[in-house]
């Protein structure tokens, strides 16, 4: 290929894919907020080390892992939020910053 039309390889300039994992992020979190999602979801302190690691990975094995350690700290996430929803409202401290609290 010829220059400048290859594939990026994060672990050529790691600190730049670090800079711009972290502002996509900060859009997609950005971007939640404005079509009124209100889950939380991770801080991004929590998985900047898998990042991290991904970036400096060089092959594609040490790459899935990451992703993989990333989509189990998630789905993680994403189930204690349920479970912390649906003891709010069982117990019924619910309000109006729980969406999964029957519109209250």
């Amino acid at each position: 290929m010829r220059a400048g039309f290859a594939p990026d390889k994060t672990y050529n300039d790691p600190d730049k894919a670090d800079r711009m994992a972290k502002a996509t992020f900060d859009l997609l979190v950005g971007a939640k907020g404005a079509l009124g999602e209100s889950n939380k979801g991770l801080d991004y302190s929590v998985i900047s080390p898998y990042v991290r690691a991904f970036n400096r990975a060089t092959t594609p094995q040490a790459k899935r892992e990451q992703l993989e350690q990333i989509e189990r700290l998630v789905k993680r996430n994403a189930d204690r939020q349920r479970q912390r929803d649906a003891e709010r409202e069982q117990t019924g401290a619910c309000s109006a910053q729980f969406s999964s609290c029957g519109g209250q």
